[in-house]
């Protein structure tokens, strides 16, 4: 499963000073597809459906690597800061341990661009990864995993 933060910043000023708030919406994917045939019943569109039991898996017997997963924005999507991937939660079969992550933007978004610390090299177990962005991603079209 992915879940994808944003944080909106909001200032305020009053007679008794500035005040600053941040909040944090998780944003919602509008569709995911992927590079490889899918395993019945295990399509990317699963890891969006907010049930963290259900994954994508690439076809059994074939080879899974390389293996791309794109997921697609609205333009209601303003900016994103944050990146969360959310491992199966049993076994390790599948779990992304080394992946690079790209973007693209509403204004081109057949153009991806790398996040600046590609590869990211994660633990392989069941615990969520987090990415927190140097930079936010304004106007994002898709969130590449590759």
């Amino acid at each position: 499963m992915i879940r994808i933060f944003i944080s909106v910043v909001i200032f305020m000023l009053s007679s008794s000073g500035l005040f600053l708030y941040a909040q944090a919406y998780q944003v919602p994917v509008y569709t995911v597809t992927t590079f490889q045939k899918p395993q019945p019943g295990s399509e990317g569109i699963n890891v969006i459906d907010g049930d963290v039991n259900n994954i994508y898996h690439s076809r059994w017997g074939q080879e899974g690597i390389p293996d791309t997963l794109d997921a697609y924005f609205t333009n209601r999507v303003k900016s994103i800061n944050r990146i969360v991937y959310v491992p199966r939660q049993s076994g390790f079969n599948g779990v992304w341990a080394n992946v690079d992550v790209y973007y693209s933007n509403q204004d081109n978004p057949s153009e991806f661009f790398p996040l600046s610390h590609n590869p990211f090299e994660w633990a392989r177990d069941n615990e969520d990864k987090i990415i927190e962005l140097d930079e936010p991603i304004e106007r994002p079209a898709v969130i590449r995993f590759a």
